[in-house]
Protein backbone atom coordinates (compact mmCIF):
# COMPACT_ATOMS: atom_id res chain seq x y z
CA UNK A 1 0.00 0.00 0.00
CA UNK A 2 3.08 1.86 0.57
CA UNK A 3 3.92 2.62 -3.77
CA UNK A 4 0.03 3.08 -3.65
CA UNK A 5 -0.50 6.16 -1.88
CA UNK A 6 2.71 7.69 -3.38
CA UNK A 7 1.51 6.62 -6.72
CA UNK A 8 -2.17 8.02 -5.35
CA UNK A 9 -0.89 11.24 -3.75
CA UNK A 10 1.17 12.17 -7.10
CA UNK A 11 -1.97 12.01 -9.29
CA UNK A 12 -4.20 13.88 -7.20
CA UNK A 13 -0.82 16.27 -7.07
CA UNK A 14 -1.72 16.58 -11.16
CA UNK A 15 -5.12 17.11 -10.30
CA UNK A 16 -4.97 19.82 -8.52
CA UNK A 17 -2.22 21.83 -11.21
CA UNK A 18 -3.40 22.64 -13.77
CA UNK A 19 -17.15 12.67 -35.16
CA UNK A 20 -20.78 13.62 -35.94
CA UNK A 21 -23.87 15.15 -34.19
CA UNK A 22 -26.26 12.55 -33.19
CA UNK A 23 -28.34 15.40 -32.13
CA UNK A 24 -30.11 18.37 -33.39
CA UNK A 25 -27.50 20.42 -29.77
CA UNK A 26 -25.28 17.84 -29.33
CA UNK A 27 -22.02 16.30 -30.51
CA UNK A 28 -21.32 12.61 -29.73
CA UNK A 29 -17.46 11.83 -30.21
CA UNK A 30 -16.52 8.07 -29.85
CA UNK A 31 -12.50 6.88 -29.25
CA UNK A 32 -11.20 3.77 -29.66
CA UNK A 33 -8.38 2.83 -27.06
CA UNK A 34 -5.88 0.17 -28.26
CA UNK A 35 -5.89 -2.94 -26.38
CA UNK A 36 -3.31 -5.09 -24.48
CA UNK A 37 -1.66 -1.57 -23.73
CA UNK A 38 -1.27 -1.15 -19.80
CA UNK A 39 1.55 -0.09 -18.49
CA UNK A 40 3.28 -1.84 -15.51
CA UNK A 41 4.96 0.95 -13.85
CA UNK A 42 7.44 -0.24 -11.12
CA UNK A 43 9.19 2.06 -8.76
CA UNK A 44 12.30 0.51 -7.22
CA UNK A 45 12.67 2.64 -3.91
CA UNK A 46 16.66 1.44 -3.62
CA UNK A 47 17.54 3.50 -6.87
CA UNK A 48 14.42 5.53 -6.89
CA UNK A 49 13.65 5.03 -10.54
CA UNK A 50 10.66 4.13 -12.35
CA UNK A 51 10.18 1.23 -14.91
CA UNK A 52 7.27 0.71 -17.24
CA UNK A 53 6.45 -2.52 -19.20
CA UNK A 54 3.91 -2.63 -21.62
CA UNK A 55 1.83 -6.01 -20.54
CA UNK A 56 -0.86 -7.04 -23.48
CA UNK A 57 -1.67 -9.90 -21.27
CA UNK A 58 -3.34 -7.42 -18.50
CA UNK A 59 -7.32 -6.80 -18.83
CA UNK A 60 -8.03 -5.19 -15.36
CA UNK A 61 -8.42 -1.39 -16.12
CA UNK A 62 -7.65 -1.66 -19.77
CA UNK A 63 -9.44 1.00 -21.41
CA UNK A 64 -11.70 -0.04 -24.72
CA UNK A 65 -12.93 3.40 -25.72
CA UNK A 66 -14.48 6.30 -24.25
CA UNK A 67 -17.61 8.38 -25.61
CA UNK A 68 -17.58 12.05 -24.56
CA UNK A 69 -21.23 13.86 -26.05
CA UNK A 70 -21.81 17.74 -25.56
CA UNK A 71 -25.35 18.75 -24.52
CA UNK A 72 -27.26 21.77 -24.36
CA UNK A 73 -27.14 21.48 -20.39
CA UNK A 74 -24.28 19.17 -19.81
CA UNK A 75 -20.62 17.11 -20.89
CA UNK A 76 -21.08 13.53 -21.00
CA UNK A 77 -18.62 11.21 -20.77
CA UNK A 78 -18.42 7.38 -20.68
CA UNK A 79 -15.96 5.12 -20.42
CA UNK A 80 -15.77 1.14 -21.27
CA UNK A 81 -13.33 -1.33 -20.09
CA UNK A 82 -12.17 -4.90 -20.75
CA UNK A 83 -12.18 -5.42 -17.02
CA UNK A 84 -13.39 -2.89 -14.73
CA UNK A 85 -12.34 -5.04 -11.53
CA UNK A 86 -14.34 -4.58 -8.51
CA UNK A 87 -11.98 -6.44 -6.27
CA UNK A 88 -8.92 -4.33 -6.96
CA UNK A 89 -7.60 -2.82 -3.40
CA UNK A 90 -7.46 0.89 -4.86
CA UNK A 91 -8.37 2.70 -8.43
CA UNK A 92 -8.24 6.13 -9.20
CA UNK A 93 -9.88 7.16 -12.44
CA UNK A 94 -8.82 10.73 -13.39
CA UNK A 95 -11.12 12.81 -16.04
CA UNK A 96 -9.01 15.86 -17.28
CA UNK A 97 -11.43 18.42 -19.24
CA UNK A 98 -10.43 21.65 -20.80
CA UNK A 99 -13.16 24.08 -22.84
CA UNK A 100 -12.43 26.99 -25.50
CA UNK A 101 -12.14 29.53 -23.19
CA UNK A 102 -9.36 27.80 -21.08
CA UNK A 103 -11.81 26.73 -18.08
CA UNK A 104 -10.08 23.56 -16.93
CA UNK A 105 -11.33 21.52 -14.17
CA UNK A 106 -10.66 17.54 -13.24
CA UNK A 107 -12.50 14.75 -12.02
CA UNK A 108 -10.93 12.24 -9.95
CA UNK A 109 -12.62 9.31 -8.83
CA UNK A 110 -10.94 6.86 -6.18
CA UNK A 111 -12.81 3.49 -5.74
CA UNK A 112 -11.68 1.19 -3.58
CA UNK A 113 -13.00 -3.06 -2.45
CA UNK A 114 -14.05 -1.71 0.90
CA UNK A 115 -15.71 1.81 -0.66
CA UNK A 116 -16.26 -0.02 -4.78
CA UNK A 117 -18.44 2.87 -5.48
CA UNK A 118 -15.81 5.59 -5.09
CA UNK A 119 -15.53 9.21 -3.78
CA UNK A 120 -15.79 11.47 -6.92
CA UNK A 121 -13.42 14.83 -6.58
CA UNK A 122 -13.89 18.11 -8.62
CA UNK A 123 -11.38 20.36 -9.13
CA UNK A 124 -9.99 23.36 -10.41
CA UNK A 125 -6.27 23.95 -11.41
CA UNK A 126 -6.10 25.73 -7.77
CA UNK A 127 -7.99 23.54 -5.80
CA UNK A 128 -11.66 21.92 -5.41
CA UNK A 129 -14.22 23.63 -6.64
CA UNK A 130 -17.93 22.88 -5.93
CA UNK A 131 -20.18 21.67 -9.18
CA UNK A 132 -24.07 21.40 -8.64
CA UNK A 133 -26.04 18.64 -10.15
CA UNK A 134 -22.49 16.45 -10.96
CA UNK A 135 -23.32 13.21 -11.32
CA UNK A 136 -21.49 9.32 -11.84
CA UNK A 137 -22.03 6.25 -11.84
CA UNK A 138 -19.78 2.93 -11.89
CA UNK A 139 -21.25 0.14 -13.53
CA UNK A 140 -19.30 -3.00 -13.02
CA UNK A 141 -21.39 -5.62 -14.55
CA UNK A 142 -21.07 -3.37 -17.64
CA UNK A 143 -17.49 -2.46 -17.29
CA UNK A 144 -18.20 1.02 -17.54
CA UNK A 145 -18.25 4.67 -15.58
CA UNK A 146 -20.09 7.24 -16.67
CA UNK A 147 -19.60 11.28 -15.78
CA UNK A 148 -22.39 13.71 -16.24
CA UNK A 149 -20.62 17.62 -15.94
CA UNK A 150 -23.23 20.11 -16.02
CA UNK A 151 -22.34 23.24 -18.59
CA UNK A 152 -23.13 25.78 -15.81
CA UNK A 153 -19.63 23.62 -14.19
CA UNK A 154 -17.79 24.43 -16.92
CA UNK A 155 -18.30 28.46 -17.98
CA UNK A 156 -20.71 27.56 -20.82
CA UNK A 157 -18.15 26.39 -23.17
CA UNK A 158 -18.82 26.16 -26.92
CA UNK A 159 -16.35 23.07 -27.17
CA UNK A 160 -14.41 20.68 -24.33
CA UNK A 161 -11.74 18.37 -25.18
CA UNK A 162 -11.68 15.65 -22.77
CA UNK A 163 -8.64 13.03 -21.18
CA UNK A 164 -9.05 9.79 -18.97
CA UNK A 165 -6.20 8.12 -17.62
CA UNK A 166 -7.05 5.17 -14.94
CA UNK A 167 -4.36 3.88 -12.09
CA UNK A 168 -4.74 0.46 -10.26
CA UNK A 169 -2.73 -0.38 -7.51
CA UNK A 170 -3.59 -4.82 -7.40
CA UNK A 171 -2.64 -5.39 -3.86
CA UNK A 172 -1.07 -4.09 -0.82
CA UNK A 173 2.48 -5.35 -1.04
CA UNK A 174 3.07 -4.66 -4.96
CA UNK A 175 5.14 -1.93 -5.81
CA UNK A 176 3.94 -1.68 -9.54
CA UNK A 177 1.02 0.15 -10.50
CA UNK A 178 -0.63 -0.61 -13.88
CA UNK A 179 -2.20 2.62 -15.46
CA UNK A 180 -3.59 3.20 -18.97
CA UNK A 181 -4.43 6.04 -20.92
CA UNK A 182 -7.50 6.54 -23.14
CA UNK A 183 -5.81 8.74 -25.69
CA UNK A 184 -2.36 6.87 -25.78
CA UNK A 185 -1.33 3.58 -26.69
CA UNK A 186 1.27 2.34 -24.37
CA UNK A 187 1.83 5.59 -23.38
CA UNK A 188 0.95 7.94 -20.16
CA UNK A 189 2.16 11.44 -19.05
CA UNK A 190 1.23 13.44 -15.49
CA UNK A 191 -1.94 14.70 -16.62
CA UNK A 192 -4.56 12.57 -19.07
CA UNK A 193 -3.61 13.01 -22.88
CA UNK A 194 -6.92 15.40 -24.13
CA UNK A 195 -9.16 14.38 -27.06
CA UNK A 196 -10.43 15.75 -30.17
CA UNK A 197 -12.82 19.24 -29.52
CA UNK A 198 -16.38 18.20 -28.80
CA UNK A 199 -18.83 20.84 -29.84
CA UNK A 200 -22.23 21.99 -28.61
CA UNK A 201 -24.02 22.03 -32.10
Amino acid sequence: MKNASRGLLALVAAVSIGALPSAAHAERVVHKDATGDVIASTYDGDTATTTDVVEPDVKPGDILRTVVRHTTGKVIVRVFFADLRRADQTQGHFVRLVTNEGVRRNLFLEATKEHPRGTLYFSRPNGPAACKGLSYDVDYVGEKLSFEVPRSCLGGPRWVRVGVQTMRYPTASTDTNHIDDANKDAAYGAQPTLGVRVHRN
